[in-house]
């Protein structure tokens, strides 16, 4: 397994530093040797193995990043750390890991922003978010965004900035391309402070309200300097690719779309919001960190009868939390009225179900394994409405999701 023990300063000063060097050119230490990360990109691309639009990508393996996908949320303020948002709500619409297809719904863009992210290289961002509705609705969002090295991370800062501000100004004590920059738009006046550390970009944004944008800009940068990435972690490169491509489901994929609303990662906050607010207390429980997902689903009016095929890869914090929460899984589904069948050997602890769904004029049935690799559990769904017997390919999938794993941990 990959064992990160790199303080992230030293990421954001040393591994991509001025000139554009790659986060891959860090050494590492695996579970096996102590090599350079420069080897592993020999073979590997900076450029992750998935489907997700907007996204630098590739079918072979990505290149070790020195950073976790936890790492992104541990950067970003709190309320408490922005100051000044009692009574504000959560907004959670906003809050959380936002992919690269989400980030055009997410913030005023201008229209090169998909081939943007792509060409430079952003992998992926976090970002806590805060709304006062009134008359005139307010917003207060603090986000950080990861890149593949500070040069791609400079120019899309300076590229964001040219086409979207209305009014600029430099920051002090922010680097050279901090800036401040104000947009009129026709939901209001957007100010923000963007500023960049390596391959980090920072931004503090508001919407109808006054702040002082730098002094938060300030307390995010300390912020961003001070998270180190925990030995033993799984890097985010790894973890994002890991689910399956849409390649893998062959002719049931055809047609198929990635889900921008349900791919991607989720922390606990957000997933909560997604599938219900238990989830919270069974991520307390079992120590669920994070996780990140592949979906596809027909786009509307299509005439498939595939609802949504998806492959999911969640970590915990050790393996006897991931074999609890995989045990309370596989009960909870057989109370709700799903059958067993064997799910082959993909993982430890593996459990195969087969559950019918009725819903608003549609029947639907959702094959799905789920399966423990240490302290990562994998799923794989079908879920279709025709109901024909997808068992042997859902083991199928499984298996291609365990090599998946298998080789992430081993980079």
């Amino acid at each position: 397994m990959t064992r990160l023990a790199l303080v992230l300063l030293l990421l954001l000063a040393g591994c991509a530093s001025d000139d554009g060097s790659p986060i891959a050119d860090v050494t590492t230490t695996t579970g096996r040797a102590t090599t350079s990360t420069s080897d592993v990109a020999a073979s590997a691309e900076r450029a992750l193995a998935s489907d997700e639009p907007c996204t630098r990508t590739t079918d072979g393996d990505p290149a070790l990043l020195p950073l976790a996908v936890e790492d992104l949320a541990a950067m970003v303020l709190t309320r408490e750390e922005v100051g000044g948002l009692v009574g504000w709500e959560s907004d959670m619409g906003r809050h959380g890991y936002w992919g690269n297809d989400e980030l055009q719904s997410m913030e005023v863009n201008p229209p090169s922003t998909c081939e943007d992210l792509e060409r430079h290289g952003r992998i992926l961002g976090f970002a806590n978010a805060w709304t006062r509705y009134e008359e005139t609705p307010r917003q207060v969002t603090v986000s950080v965004h990861a890149f593949w090295d500070a040069d791609g991370a400079r120019r899309w800062l300076g590229s964001y900035n040219t086409s979207m501000a209305t009014l600029r100004q430099t920051v002090d004590g922010l680097g050279d391309e901090a800036v401040l920059a104000v947009h009129e738009g026709p939901d209001g006046t957007r100010d923000w402070v963007m500023f960049r550390q390596g391959p980090i970009v920072g931004w503090v944004t508001t919407l109808n309200h006054d702040l002082d944008h730098e002094a938060v800009a300030r307390r995010l940068a300390e912020k961003v300097a001070g998270v180190s990435t925990a030995g033993g972690a799984i890097d985010a490169a790894g973890l994002l690719s890991a689910p399956l491509p849409l390649a893998a489901y062959g002719p049931r994929g055809e047609g198929l779309r990635w889900d921008f609303f349900f791919g991607g990662c989720a922390d606990t906050e957000e997933r909560a919001s997604i599938v219900g607010e238990e989830e919270a207390q069974r991520a307390a429980d079992f120590g669920r960190i994070t996780g990140c997902t592949a979906m596809y689903s027909p786009p509307e009016g299509s005439e498939s009868s595939v609802v949504r095929v998806f492959s999911m890869v969640q970590v915990y914090r050790d393996a006897e939390g991931a074999a609890a929460d995989l045990r309370d899984a596989s009960e909870r589904r057989i109370r709700d009225g799903a059958t067993r069948f064997d799910p082959g050997t993909p993982g430890e602890d593996a459990f195969g179900v087969v559950q019918t769904t009725r819903g608003e004029g549609m029947t639907s049935t959702a094959t799905r394994i789920a399966f423990r690799v240490g302290r990562l559990i994998g799923t794989v769904v079908v879920d279709d409405q025709d109901d024909a017997d997808a068992t042997a390919e859902v083991r199928r999938l499984a298996a291609e999701l365990a090599g998946r794993i298998e080789r992430m941990l081993e980079r």
